[in-house]
């Protein structure tokens, strides 16, 4: 006869092994259209080579949609730039007055990151009349200058080029409309939060912020209290860093409890786990 404790790790594993299981098959129902996304966008997601929503993406979305402000805590690989630029652009699509400005800023920790993200958004946006323009440091100021006399509706940028920018009058952010700060906890290791702030300074504050970061410790939660305005908070990772270092797999002994396999084992989340997108 099993003893208290071996029917409550039993049932507990169990249990968990089902709602896993219940998520993975959730997570396989949902297509793109599931997410209200429009037909350009999901057109172009499914040319792209992606038929099924991550989780930060089914999770995400509809809040970014519906003009909520968002603190996500999600880790690099597991499909976060789409789960931002696809609501995003539709929200942009949504509204199209004829304009000059910038509507959308996305700042960005690298120049690689910024140039990753303007090639995801152009992948995106096959099918829509939005324009998208990286700036970051690194290369001649003069051709980033070019193209930002012409329209740019979203800009994707450093905060060090885009702060010499602005000092120099070459850009204005007065009509911003939703501004995403993405991998704020790279941000905060490089020390550029100084420089975010002061380009805070000339964005609009009627506008829907979006912040993403890796973890969220709680010096990144006290930069997210003073940009979000009551934020839905999405994750994917643990909160804190120090639970990546927990054993990942859970093996059930069949000596003590019986009625679980020997080779039951408890999947589990690892730092190196990527989605494909």
């Amino acid at each position: 006869m099993l003893t208290c404790l071996q029917k409550y790790i039993n049932s507990d594993l169990i249990n968990k092994d089902l709602s896993i299981k219940t998520t993975e098959i959730l997570m396989s129902s949902i297509s793109f259209k599931h997410l209200n996304l429009i037909n350009p966008i999901v057109r172009a997601v499914t040319e792209a080579g992606y038929s099924k929503p991550t989780e930060i993406q089914y999770t995400a979305i509809p809040h970014i949609l519906a003009g909520k402000d968002i603190m996500g805590c999600v880790q690099t690989g597991m499909g976060k730039t789409a789960a931002f630029a696809m609501p995003v652009m539709q929200l942009l699509k949504k509204n199209t007055p004829d304009h000059n400005e910038i509507r959308t800023l996305i700042l960005t920790s690298t120049r690689e990151l910024a140039v990753q993200i303007e090639d995801d958004f152009k992948m995106y946006s096959k099918y829509l009349p939005l324009s998208q323009l990286s700036i970051f440091e690194g290369v001649s100021a003069g051709g980033q200058l070019a193209a930002l006399r012409k329209r740019v509706d979203i800009l994707i940028a450093t905060p060090g080029r885009l702060l010499e920018l602005i000092n120099q009058r070459h850009i204005d952010l007065s009509k911003i409309e939703i501004l995403i700060l993405d991998e704020v906890d790279t941000m905060l290791d490089l020390e550029l939060i100084a420089d975010v702030k002061k380009i805070l300074q000339q964005v609009s504050k009627k506008r829907q912020t979006l912040l993403f970061s890796a973890i969220l410790s709680a010096e990144i939660r006290a930069v997210a209290d003073t940009l979000l305005q009551n934020p839905v908070e999405v994750s994917t990772s643990p909160v804190s860093p120090k639970a990546q270092s927990i054993p990942q797999p859970v093996y059930a002994d069949k000596r003590n409890m019986p009625n679980v396999p020997m080779e039951f084992t408890l999947p589990v989340a690892t730092p190196d786990f990527r989605y494909k997108n």
